[in-house]
C-alpha cells in the first residue's frame, strides 16, 4: 500500500525505482550509459534485440540528474548517443559516484 492507502501491489512499475545503468557491448567494448524508470534486465533484453551482444554490467538507484552528470563528467569519451568508450577506472569512478 501506497502512504495515501492505496493497494499498487498489481503495479509492475511501482516494483522498482528508477535507475542509472551500464551496459556494455561485447562485440566493440561500448558503454551505454543510461536512465530507466523500469527494472534494468528489461532495458537488457530491449537492446538484445537489436544487439544481442549487449549485456547489463551494473545498476543504481538514481535519477536522471544523476546520468546527466555522468554524461557531462565522460563527455570527452562520448563515441554517439548514450554511448561511450569507458575504461575500467571511469567504471570505479561511476561505482563511487553512486556508493558515496
Amino acid at each position: 500500500q501506497t502512504p495515501w492507502g492505496i493497494d499498487n501491489s498489481s503495479c509492475q512499475w511501482n516494483k522498482y525505482y528508477p535507475n542509472v545503468y551500464l551496459m556494455k557491448n561485447g562485440r566493440n567494448g561500448y558503454i551505454k550509459i543510461g536512465f530507466t524508470k523500469n527494472e534494468p534486465k528489461f532495458r537488457e533484453k530491449t537492446f538484445q534485440s537489436e544487439e544481442p551482444e549487449v549485456e547489463l554490467l551494473n545498476h543504481w538507484k538514481g535519477s536522471m540528474m544523476d546520468e546527466e552528470k555522468l554524461h557531462e563528467k565522460f563527455a570527452e569519451k562520448r563515441l554517439r548517443g548514450e554511448w561511450f568508450n569507458l575504461n575500467k577506472d571511469d567504471i570505479n569512478q561511476i561505482e563511487e559516484y553512486f556508493n558515496d
